[in-house]
């Protein structure tokens, strides 16, 4: 993973889908911590960006996520996050079920 050379935001905040119960994470620390905790289980993990949805200060980002399990277990998952940002960075990451769950937090509909 490449680091930036940019000063960290401790005020940077992850919000997981409610159905994991995982809490808040503040702090670009944190966030690597959820992640690393979320992508471990598994043998192959990828990401990948459908779109890019703007609507002010968010950003619509929905993705189709392909993870392996270390049994050899595949699953497709089909997710979206907001990002939101101030001054040029993003200061909030928020997951959610899906495309449609994500519009609605911005205000929009699908």
């Amino acid at each position: 993973m490449r680091r930036s050379k940019t000063p960290r935001r401790r005020d940077r905040r992850l919000v997981p889908l409610a159905s994991l119960d995982a809490g808040l994470y503040v702090g670009h620390d944190a966030i690597r911590r959820f992640w690393t905790d979320m992508t471990e289980p598994f043998e192959q993990n990828t990401m990948v960006t459908d779109e890019f949805i703007p609507h002010g200060e968010h950003v619509v980002v929905p993705v189709t996520g392909r993870m392996k399990g270390r049994g050899g277990i595949e699953v497709e998952v089909k997710t979206a996050m907001v990002a939101t940002f101030r001054d040029g960075r993003v200061v909030r990451w928020t997951m959610y079920q899906d495309k449609p769950e994500a519009l609605q937090a911005v205000g929009l509909a699908e």
